[in-house]
């Protein structure tokens, strides 16, 4: 999963001329089918960009081999955070 989110994301080139940064929190349910839904992101103050930057990298993830418990497939909630961090600084 990180993998494809360092190799898929892209730093919002609006962003980047107008110093925006911060950490994006993003959560989404991977579904019993194995599909992402559901994304949510949580940015920085003003940081609406970042936060779209984010839901489109999690959008795009693979379909994944679902969770099982007692046998049945699952949906699972899962998180992380995309820290969007400026180079020269």
């Amino acid at each position: 999963m990180m993998k494809h989110i360092q190799e898929y994301f892209s730093y919002p080139e609006k962003a980047l001329i107008n110093k925006i940064k911060g950490k994006v929190w993003v959560r989404f349910i991977i579904d019993q089918d194995g599909n992402v839904t559901n994304i949510k992101a949580l940015g920085p103050k003003g940081g609406k960009i970042l936060n779209d930057e984010a839901i489109r990298v999690v959008s795009n993830l693979p379909k994944f081999e679902p969770a099982y418990k007692n046998g049945k497939q699952i949906s699972v909630k899962y998180g992380f955070p995309i820290n969007f961090s400026l180079e020269d600084e």
